[in-house]
């Protein structure tokens, strides 16, 4: 699949074969993009359901396509607004984080997704994952807590621990 960026403030578009059957509505999307897109909301107005897992592994993939895009206010949405992670502060995090995103050609792949619920709000994701960019590749264990906050799932900790390649 061929990336593009389509606008920092606009949704992320995908191919529907990411998802097969998405839920996402698409209307609004399909007169620009073409049938058959997928729009990938950001995290406070992805529409709610029954299926809380399901909701979870749909933000998982949402994150991790605005991360390959580089669009970084949608990327940095889907964290809790408290969350720093080993930064000094919120904004020295974001900082960082913007500066990673501008690097191109960035793919992430995931293996061994494991969604395991801890309540009807808070959940716990595990995977493998493999990063690559044009200056850097790498592989590790990721571990993502996701909290539902005013009806959005966002990340309240992240951790990541390098494997051997």
């Amino acid at each position: 699949m061929k990336k593009s960026r389509i606008g920092a403030r606009a949704a992320i578009a995908i191919a529907a074969a990411c998802f097969g059957a998405c839920a996402f509505p698409v209307a609004a999307a399909t007169s620009t993009l073409g049938a058959g897109a997928v729009v990938i909301l950001p995290p406070e107005t992805q529409p709610a359901s029954v299926d809380r897992r399901g909701e979870v592994e749909l933000a998982v993939q949402a994150w991790k396509l605005s991360w390959e895009l580089g669009e970084a206010d949608t990327y940095l949405r889907f964290y809790d607004p408290s969350f720093k992670g080993d930064a000094a502060s919120r904004t020295q995090w974001e900082q960082l984080r913007r500066a990673r995103l501008a690097h191109k050609d960035i793919e992430v792949r995931f293996e061994r997704l494991r969604t395991r619920m801890l309540g009807a709000d808070e959940a716990e994701v595990q995977f493998v994952q493999h990063y690559a960019s044009g200056q850097h590749r790498d592989m590790g264990d990721k571990r993502l807590r996701f909290q539902r906050i005013n009806g959005a799932w966002k990340i309240t900790q992240e951790s990541w621990k390098a494997r051997s390649q």
